[in-house]
């Protein structure tokens, strides 16, 4: 994921350039995501990347467990159950849920990164 974050990006050399797949995109058009993005801007002055998208929407997923829980850390199986059964629509890279037979479905962001005028820049290519 690291070749893939947009916070990364600049302190990268030519090896960035070309195909990359992250979890995470800065270009994700979603209320939440420009919230998460604002927030990181005024609170942390930090463009933010993949590493802190994944731990806002790990405190999601928890947060969503414990309420459907009612709380109740005491009881593992319950709270394993909610885990399990969280499904997201409303994070900073889209929907998120859990598959048993897969792990987490979620979106992925097929992209690359060209040199123009001496920077290096994103396009998105699939997500």
């Amino acid at each position: 994921m690291t070749g893939g974050d947009d916070a990364l990006l600049r302190s990268f050399g030519d090896e960035a350039t070309g195909l990359s797949c992250s979890a995470y995109s800065l270009s994700v058009q979603t209320v939440r995501n420009e919230r998460f993005i604002e927030g990181m801007r005024k609170n942390f002055d930090v463009i933010r990347g993949f590493y802190a998208a994944g731990l806002y929407i790990n405190c999601q997923v928890a947060d969503a467990a414990l309420q459907a829980a009612g709380g109740d850390i005491g009881d593992r199986e319950k709270l394993i159950a909610a885990l399990r059964a969280v499904a997201l629509t409303d994070t900073p890279r889209g929907p998120l849920k859990f598959v048993r037979s897969l792990g987490q479905r979620r979106r992925q962001f097929l992209r690359s990164a060209l040199r123009t005028g001496g920077c290096k820049i994103w396009i998105e290519v699939v997500d």
